[in-house]
Formats: structure tokens, sequence, C-alpha cells
């Protein structure tokens, strides 16, 4: 049983990598957007790709091997955590178990504030996109509207647009 904790704590430390990794590239991806740096800002995606592939491969044999462990310890595959898994280890292994847990949680903390706040960069981003084309366009925020013969409505007041001017 020994064995099946010593490569349950190695895969966890292996997460926990890409976890680190992960973070990097999260916050690379929110300098990218801060800076308008559009090819690092593609370079991070396609390394956030690849990261959360790994990730997904790491949980796949985490949750294989915790089943290959549910038996021996007369669990349900279905419903055992890591919680439980660390009541059930001996001492030494319960502790570094605990560690990785709580480390695991801070990882899943930071990631998802790190995601929610470049969320928030790319929303604001795409805000000045649209108004920079409404601007170039002449377009109104409100959109074109037409009165009942099919004309512009000429109360709306509209920007002169950039784009196609004619001098």
């Amino acid at each position: 049983m020994n064995d099946y904790f010593t490569y349950l704590i190695e895969l966890l430390d292996k997460e926990m990598a890409t976890f680190r990794l992960m973070l990097a590239a999260l916050e690379a991806e929110q300098k990218a957007l801060i800076d308008n740096d559009v090819t690092g800002l593609g370079e991070t995606v396609e390394t956030q790709k690849a990261l959360v592939q790994r990730a997904a491969t790491q949980e796949q044999a985490r949750v294989k091997i915790i089943q290959q462990m549910a038996p021996m310890l007369q669990e349900d595959p279905k419903t055992l955590t890591l919680r439980r898994l660390i009541e059930l280890a001996d001492a030494s292994f319960a502790e570094r178990l605990s560690a990785q847990r709580e480390e695991l949680l801070n990882y899943q903390d930071r990631l998802r504030q790190t995601n929610r706040q470049n969320s928030v960069l790319i929303k604001q981003s795409m805000k000045y996109v649209d108004k920079s084309l409404l601007i170039l366009t002449g377009g109104s925020p409100m959109g074109n509207r037409y009165g009942k013969s099919g004309k512009a409505d000429a109360s709306q007041a509209s920007l002169q647009g950039v784009v196609n001017q004619v001098a």
C-alpha cells in the first residue's frame, strides 16, 4: 500500500508543477493584455492549451490510482477523496498528502483569481475595440435607425466616420 501512496504523492507533485506553470502562463497573459502584445498573447494561449492537456492527463492518472487504492482500503472508488485518503494513510504519508492538498487548494484559488482578472481585461479590450470600430465607421452605439420612408433617421446624432471619407 505504501507504494500506492508514494506514487500518488509523486503524481500530486507533478500536478502542482503543472499548476505553477499554468499560473505563470496566466500572469504572462495578463501582462500581454496590459501591454497590448498580440504575439505574446498568442504564445501564452498556446502554452495554456498544452498545460491544460497535461493537467487533464495527470488528473486521469490520479483518479486511476485512487480507484485502484479504494478496494484495498475498503472504500467506494467513486467517493474516495484526497481528504479521506489523508485520514486513512499512515502518519508520514498523511502529513505529506495534507500539505499537498493545501497547496493544491491554494493554486486553485490563485488560478481562479488570475483567470477572473484576465477575463475583465479581455472584456475591457473588447469594449475598446468596439468603440474604436464605431468611431472609425461613423456608427452609433444604438445602431442605425430608419424612418417609415426607409431613409436614415436624421434626428439621430451620429459620429462622422473616419473610414471612406471623401474630402
